[in-house]
């Protein structure tokens, strides 16, 4: 028999798992409408906005065209793509600005954020569907870049959150020697199945790096949870994030604000913490890991002097371990969060 609080625990958790599939579900009316606008390289669609030391704040529009020519684009820096997730539109005070200057504040990089915003609204099936074709072209416009510059992959570095992960696994798929790969909280649903076809996969360049913040399968979140990175970093155990408390206010990918009330809410918050952690990572935190086979025994571990490694903007591969190594770290509550 349940005890009366174990009763209400499920209850909560059943009402929560409707509450994600739900929004995972939703808007199935637009499928006809997105099927008739397919993707394609044009500021009217897949959207590459361009930021360089020379035009830190002003946004130059790319395109895979001459007038490319005419961009601050700088082949001698490397170059920095952040691609958003699902239902993530780029609103002034978004994260990914905030990375971008982050980034720029640090080093000399050409940073683009690609706005994929129209394939990657409701129904969540195609979005997931989505990501192979703008990932295709994503991997177009950076071939583009190569041809028109001769510059290599290994001078591209994707980070992907979400379903932008994924994305960005697609990309590494179409061009060989992509120099790094980092995912934040790659996707979950309808990821499940073990395969490398249309999901991020070490395999997908030079480096792949994957911080885990939530896990759909337990309700509490949206991400995958299998390792599928040459380094795959399991903040606070990889499923319920400190910092995402009901009652709470959350910042959320689009910069807007968010009070944490629904199990949704909080599957969102531990879904999104994760661009927050490579946003801190840049200048104000080193997240190191500890390899480990399980979050508890994370205090053993250390104790061991098992090998660690950098989580975020700094972070290495390092050849002496095998690929789909796990690492585990703390984290506090509270921004910067280190």
């Amino acid at each position: 028999m349940f005890s009366e609080i174990e009763t209400q625990d499920l209850a909560q958790l059943d009402s929560g798992l409707i509450e994600i599939l739900k929004y995972v579900a939703a808007g199935i009316k637009d499928d006809i409408q997105a099927l008739l606008n397919p993707p394609k390289n044009r500021n009217d669609s897949i959207q590459y906005l361009l930021f360089t030391p020379e035009n830190p704040n002003n946004v130059q529009y790319i395109e895979p065209t001459e007038n490319f020519n005419r961009s601050s684009f700088n082949p001698s820096y490397e170059t920095k793509i952040l691609i958003h997730g699902y239902e993530t539109r780029l609103k002034p005070g978004n994260i990914f600005e905030k990375i971008k200057d982050e980034m720029l504040a640090t080093g000399k990089y050409n940073v683009i954020i690609v706005n994929w915003i129209l394939y990657a609204i409701p129904p969540y099936p195609l979005g997931v569907f989505n990501t192979i074709l703008v990932g295709n072209y994503v991997a177009e416009m950076i071939q583009f870049i190569m041809d028109r510059t001769g510059i290599q992959a290994n001078r591209f570095h994707l980070i992907g959150h979400s379903l932008g992960a994924h994305l960005s696994g697609i990309v590494g798929k179409r061009i060989s020697n992509i120099g790094r790969i980092t995912g934040l909280d790659p996707a979950g649903p309808l990821y499940e199945i073990p395969q490398t076809l249309n999901r991020l996969f070490y395999t997908d360049a030079e480096y792949v790096d994957v911080m885990h913040t939530s896990n759909h399968l337990t309700g509490y979140g949206l991400g995958l949870y299998q390792s599928v990175g040459w380094s795959d970093f399991y903040v606070n155990g990889g499923e319920f994030q400190p910092a995402c408390k009901k009652g709470e206010k959350f910042i959320r990918a689009d910069g807007t604000t968010l009070k944490l009330e629904t199990f949704l809410d909080l599957a969102l918050c531990n879904h999104e913490i994760a661009l927050q952690y490579f946003l801190y990572s840049i200048q104000n935190c080193k997240f190191q890991g500890t390899k480990c086979n399980r979050y508890s025994d994370l205090a053993k571990c250390s104790s061991e002097s098992n090998p660690t490694a950098v989580m975020g903007f700094y972070s290495e591969k390092n050849q002496n371990l095998r690929p789909q190594s796990d690492f585990y770290l703390n984290t506090t509550a509270t921004a910067p969060y280190c």
